[in-house]
């Protein structure tokens, strides 16, 4: 199994956030400041770029963000009202912000403060302040992103206290 560590960056650093896979293969980070950035870089490469960037999807700041420990090509992160999930397979960074019905699954409450993956399941799980958390299961689909693409999309399944 993988497993991360994350560094909070603060005072007038680039980064907001940094998590490091601990194989030091890869670096994750989100930018500080407005339009935000994911980025992923080579850890064992001497490079002055990122090998992959991407704007965050949504205008939402976000304050997470986490590899997935089954399969390091796939990253979420997580804002107060939205969390994005990413794949990084084929050398593109490509992602979707994950919906959750509130026709399907009720009124839930709270910001969501972290996401964690469930390794080797395909799903993950996103909790909120209030104590609620939001199942993500895996879905086999084609997801229309700005071209159609297969991926392993995730959808809110369980909404839960």
């Amino acid at each position: 199994m993988l497993h991360s560590i994350a560094v909070v960056c603060l005072c007038n650093s680039v980064f907001l956030l940094i998590r490091i896979l601990c194989h030091c293969e890869w670096i994750l980070c989100t930018s500080q400041n407005g339009p935000q950035e994911l980025a992923v870089w080579a850890w064992t490469k001497e490079e002055d770029t990122p090998l992959l960037k991407h704007d965050i999807l949504t205008p939402e700041p976000q304050h997470e963000v986490r590899f997935n420990p089954a399969f390091q090509t796939e990253i979420s992160t997580t804002g107060a009202k939205n969390v994005s999930f990413w794949n990084w397979e084929q050398l593109k960074l490509e992602g979707y912000t994950g919906k959750v019905s509130k026709t399907d699954f009720g009124n839930y409450s709270g910001k969501f403060t972290s996401t964690v993956f469930l390794a080797e399941s395909g799903n993950a799980l996103t909790a909120t302040d209030e104590g609620y958390v939001i199942v993500w299961g895996s879905q086999f689909s084609t997801v229309l992103l700005d071209d159609p693409t297969d991926a392993n999309m995730k959808i809110a399944s369980k909404v839960s206290k």
